[in-house]
């Protein structure tokens, strides 16, 4: 785009008009999920439909909460399993 002749502050000022309406109509629009039914229902759209995945995600996103962190690693062999590690982060200066 901008190539071809276009103002890029006017490219980053529209790109920027655009997420902000995103966002907004994403905040409008927002349900919090409440119970870990509604948190598999969520996981088992997520992973099309395969029941015992959406079972494991959802039950390791209420394990981990809002702000935990999952990591999925490839497993090549015939089970799925989960692992929850608790951990604390010390944070010093």
């Amino acid at each position: 785009m901008i190539e071809s002749g276009l103002n890029p502050i006017g490219v980053k000022d529209g790109i920027n008009k655009a997420k902000n309406a995103v966002k907004e109509y994403l905040e409008a629009i927002k349900c919090p999920i409440a119970s870990k039914e509604e948190l598999y229902n969520v996981a088992r759209l997520s992973v099309n439909y395969d029941d015992e995945l959406a079972r494991i995600l959802s039950e390791a996103i209420w394990e981990t909460g809002k702000t935990g962190i999952i990591h999925i690693e490839p497993n090549y062999m015939y089970n799925t399993t989960l692992v929850v590690n608790q951990l604390i982060l010390f944070l010093t200066k």
